[in-house]
């Protein structure tokens, strides 16, 4: 008796465990789906010149585009409700955007294994790995040029030239919890 009651259980366990798999992996699908639809509405649209300061809240603003880690996501407007780390990658609000001269745009996302971990990756990437940024119809090209990590304390220490344009992507720490690793790269003219 005991060891049906011990066999439903564990059947039962499996059971939650597999749905929820399922469940997370749907999840995973479906937000890639909307998400290269939403990149391919992106380029439509830029090669069309329409003008991108008028795009919808549910438009991207621009496109993160890193070839060695397979990583192309799109990114909204500060001011939309669809920017934020727990749905996308988010354009942090302290960014001198690309219109102006050492400009720094900070995109931060999440690591791990959920529908959101769009960073999951980052680690992988080396000093001198290229670095794509689409934005507002025109293309940029940044090389990596330090990174580092910094303890998780509501405070960030971006250490970068400042005379330089530069992209900086944030995300927690693979193997220390209470940190967070920050990604340097200055646009490729600056470098050379």
């Amino acid at each position: 008796m005991l060891n049906k009651i011990v066999l439903t259980l564990l059947s039962a366990i499996t059971l939650t465990f597999s749905l929820l798999y399922a469940y997370n992996t749907v999840e995973k699908i479906t937000v890639e789906k909307t998400n290269t639809e939403k990149v391919l509405n992106y380029y439509q649209e830029s090669s069309h010149k329409k003008v991108v300061d008028k795009k919808s809240e549910e438009d991207y603003l621009g496109i993160l585009h890193i070839p060695s880690i397979n990583l192309t996501r799109g990114f909204y407007k500060q001011t939309s409700s669809l920017n934020n780390v727990n749905k996308n990658i988010y354009y942090v609000k302290e960014s001198i955007p690309l219109e102006y001269s050492s400009s720094m745009l900070i995109l931060a996302a999440h690591r791990g294994n959920s529908k959101v971990s769009f960073f999951n990756d980052l680690d992988k990437l080396n000093l001198g790995s290229t670095i794509y940024l689409d934005y507002k119809g025109k293309r940029y090209t940044y090389i990596l040029s330090n990174k580092y990590d910094e303890l998780k304390d509501g405070y960030l220490n971006i250490i970068r030239k400042k005379n330089k344009d530069s992209l900086v992507l944030i995300t927690c720490n693979k193997s220390k919890k209470k940190y967070q690793t920050i990604y340097v790269s200055y646009r490729k003219e600056d470098i050379i």
